[in-house]
């Protein structure tokens, strides 16, 4: 079985790390057993912005599925997931799809996937999705 791996939020400030929830960091480093561990560093990774996703839940998904007659933005949401996030998985000569999450993609990665939906919608449903800074 694989060791949990925790992540903590930390700032650099004057080449200096400083870890926020301090507290909680120490309780957690005091539950460990004497011994050896890993500290691994790395640049913060940047999900979407809340503008981002409101735009995603409150532009993108209501146009699509009042075109389309679904009426629970969740179903449209899984829906363009489908189309857009499927991955394949080799496991021992068999080949499986798995949908990623949303929640997963980096800023980059949504703003991509939000370009794929508004292509999309403008092939297949004749739909233009305006971009976010042409709504208010």
């Amino acid at each position: 079985m694989k060791n949990i791996s925790l992540i903590w939020r930390c700032l650099v400030e004057e080449g200096k790390l400083v870890i926020l929830e301090k507290d909680k960091f120490d309780n957690y480093i005091r539950g460990l057993r004497n011994g050896e561990a890993e500290l691994i560093v790395r640049k913060a990774f940047r999900k979407r912005s809340n503008k981002a996703n409101a735009y995603y839940w409150g532009i993108v998904l209501p146009l699509i599925s009042d075109e389309i007659g679904i009426l629970i933005h969740e179903e449209t949401h899984e829906l363009l997931k489908s189309l857009f996030l499927k991955k394949g998985v080799d496991y021992k000569g068999k080949r499986f799809e798995v949908i990623r999450s949303t929640t997963d993609l980096s800023k980059m990665e949504f703003e991509d996937y939000l370009e794929k939906i508004r292509k999309w919608a403008q092939i297949e449903l004749n739909l233009k999705i305006p971009l976010p800074n042409e709504i208010d």
